[in-house]
């Protein structure tokens, strides 16, 4: 069973539209509604980790935790990338935010906690946006 707030589920929708001209087919989720959270956005119901994104170009799925390469600068758009798997990544997370589907996109290169995963929120009112 999957616990979303309205509005994540309206962005999931907006998700797979904008993420299947990339040729996304699956989007793996690590973790979504988690209620023993402290304050959070997962404890909203408004936030969802996701931790690989399988294309039309690999039967497999692209794991972020084996295939994103962070970056000491903490970049993520338009830095160059040394494999094409790591490319499809930036890709998804830079569409994730330049289309605004979500309020935050956060990357691998935010720090270690979030080493294998995209953590993406929703914050309703909130005209503020973020790639981290």
């Amino acid at each position: 069973e999957l616990l979303m707030a309205c509005d994540l589920a309206l962005a999931v929708a907006e998700m797979t539209k904008a993420l299947s001209t990339l040729g996304v087919k699956e989007v793996g989720v690590l973790s979504l509604y988690r209620p023993e959270s402290t304050y959070s956005f997962h404890s909203l119901g408004l936030a969802m980790d996701i931790n690989y994104v399988r294309s039309s170009k690999w039967s497999t799925g692209v794991w972020l935790e084996t295939a994103f390469e962070k970056n000491h600068k903490r970049k993520t758009c338009k830095y160059p990338t040394t494999t094409k798997r790591a490319g499809f990544l930036m890709d998804v997370a830079c569409a994730l935010h330049e289309q605004r589907i979500f309020t935050t996109v956060i990357t691998p290169n935010y720090n270690e906690a979030h080493h294998n995963h995209f953590h993406v929120d929703v914050r309703p009112g909130d005209n503020r946006f973020y790639l981290r």
